[in-house]
């Protein structure tokens, strides 16, 4: 199964765990401004 999972740069994990880390990035519920 491992073969379906796309390949990410190391780059790429470091910068989205830096955001994550930073809380720039936030995965859940969130309100746009248009207000939906």
């Amino acid at each position: 199964m491992a073969a379906s999972a796309p390949v990410i740069p190391a780059y790429k994990t470091a910068f989205l765990e830096s955001c994550l880390s930073a809380n720039v990035l936030t995965f859940g519920t969130y309100t746009l401004k248009s207000g939906r």
